[in-house]
């Protein structure tokens, strides 16, 4: 009889298990997260500027120069003005240069306060002494020879259309003179004078930043 009775306990636990032992739960699906496109990058609008300006940290005069029988680019730093009467203003700043300027131009910063904005044009006057009988400042036109996209951030102007008749420069290049640059928009301008060396003058000393081309 004892033999019996566990004969059909064991039977029971082999056809039903144990109601103590839970059944594992299923493991949650893994969530579904959407793709995100990659945004492409486009080309950079300012690719051709960085060839000749970089980002600068400051204002730079920009310009093409012979040094020594040789071209070079040069960058001098400038702290422009933004409150003048106008070109002939002597409160205006100066960078020397030599005398054999083939292109000049200039570097701006490129964020902050100092970025000039969108709208902004860059003017450029010839300034005579008036005070000693000259004819005072004299409008100058421009014409852009870099970057390939013009920007108001930067530019290098050729000295073929340099003004109202004047003489050729050395090496064809920017005649000798006190030339003042204006970058103006709206509510917005800043104010420098470029002076470039007669043909009998020394030569400069190669600045820190000149580079080959």
């Amino acid at each position: 009889m004892l033999t019996a009775l566990i004969l059909t306990f064991l039977a029971i636990a082999v056809i039903k298990p144990w109601v103590g032992e839970a059944l594992a739960p299923a493991p949650p699906p893994f969530p579904t997260v959407a793709s995100t496109p990659v945004p492409l990058i486009g080309p950079d609008p300012l690719a051709d500027l960085r060839e000749h300006c970089q980002e600068p940290l400051g204002w730079r005069v920009y310009s093409r120069e012979t040094w020594l029988g040789r071209a070079v680019r040069t960058w001098r730093s400038v702290e422009p003005v933004s409150r003048v009467t106008g070109p002939g203003d002597p409160a205006i700043p100066a960078v020397p240069l030599g005398p054999t300027v083939e292109a000049l131009g200039y570097c701006s910063p490129w964020t902050a306060a100092e970025r000039p904005p969108a709208d902004a044009r860059v003017t450029a006057w010839r300034r005579g002494d008036a005070a000693r009988g000259g004819e005072g400042p004299v409008l100058v036109t421009l014409r852009a020879i870099a970057p390939d996209e013009p920007t108001p951030l930067g530019a290098l102007f050729a000295a073929t259309d340099a003004g109202r008749e004047l003489p050729a420069g050395a090496a064809g290049g920017w005649p000798a003179g006190r030339y003042v640059f204006a970058v103006r928009a709206t509510d917005w301008q800043r104010w420098w004078v470029v002076e470039v060396a007669a043909p009998d003058a020394a030569p400069t000393p190669r600045p820190a930043g000149s580079s080959t081309p």
